[in-house]
């Protein structure tokens, strides 16, 4: 999407995605591929993914987490919204629309809309690290080698939440997190 939505206002499942980069538009044709292949189909759309572990690759929670627990700034963005994602219930959201036969294109996002320095400084308070290391920035300058980033990336999820899947705000999402790092298992 191109982020034009004014502040408040989420993009549904039937909005018409609009990219604004490369990797955007790559995920736009891959849902029209699958559209217009006159298959039956489900598209799962996902916004920035968290867990508890994953050593793989570095999500942007552990990004945040691991930079702050070393005593590093975090320069976080105050004009892009998001809605990010805890693979949890992003699972849920698959078994739910295969046993459903669910049909089309769903949200499976978090429930809360937040901005990266408001989605750091809620890190940095539900695992005690410290607030004074997480200053503001704006999209121009921290994407500034990067591909842009709109601003309103608010995706409405009550199309998945009408299946009976329940996608966690944000801060419930860390809060499970840090539950399940403090008894693994």
């Amino acid at each position: 999407f191109d982020g034009k939505k004014q502040e408040g206002e989420v993009y549904t499942e039937t909005d018409l995605p609009n990219p604004l980069n490369w990797y955007a538009e790559t995920k736009f044709q891959g849902e029209k591929a699958v559209e217009d292949s006159g298959a039956d189909y489900v598209i799962l759309r996902i916004a920035y993914p968290y867990r508890a572990r994953f050593d793989v690759k570095k999500d942007f929670f552990r990004e945040i987490s691991d930079r702050l627990k070393e005593g590093l700034e975090v320069k976080a963005v105050i004009d892009h919204i998001f809605c990010p994602t805890f693979i949890d219930d992003m699972a849920e959201a698959f078994d739910v629309v295969i046993k459903n036969d669910a049909m089309g294109i769903y949200h499976a996002v978090g429930s809360e809309a937040l901005t990266p320095y408001e989605a750091s400084v809620k890190i940095a308070e539900v695992f005690g690290l410290p607030v004074d290391l997480i200053s503001k920035t704006n999209r121009k300058e921290f994407f500034r080698d990067r591909a842009l980033r709109p601003f309103n990336l608010t995706l409405g999820n009550d199309k998945i939440a009408k299946l009976g899947v329940r996608m966690r705000g944000f801060e419930e999402g860390l809060i499970t997190i840090r539950r399940q790092l403090e008894f693994p298992g």
